[in-house]
């Protein structure tokens, strides 16, 4: 099981805590990335990084979820990127 980070404040029941693989840990700036940044790291539209994160499976892990939504390690999501299959237009899962 992951290790979790504690609530922000321990009586307010609403904020989730958050699984992580890592603790402790110091990142260089642009080392972690939200949706926004892969998209653009990409060249893709969020959406299409939205659709990723619901139907590909081999998408990384996010490192963290904060405020502004999840981070992922941006060297993760190129390694994911550089060898996930790519398909012609149109093509769909279900065609055979």
């Amino acid at each position: 099981m992951l290790p979790a980070i504690v609530n922000a404040d321990p009586g307010d029941e609403t904020q989730p805590v958050v699984p992580m693989r890592r603790q402790r840990l110091v990142f260089a700036p642009g080392q972690l990335v939200g949706l926004t940044e892969i998209a653009r790291m990409l060249g893709v539209v969020p959406s299409a990084v939205s659709n990723w994160l619901k139907r590909d499976v081999g998408f990384p892990e996010p490192w963290g979820v904060w405020a502004c939504g999840p981070l992922y390690l941006r060297d993760e999501v190129q390694d994911w990127h550089a060898n996930r299959p790519v398909y012609p237009s149109g093509w769909h899962s279900h065609q055979n």
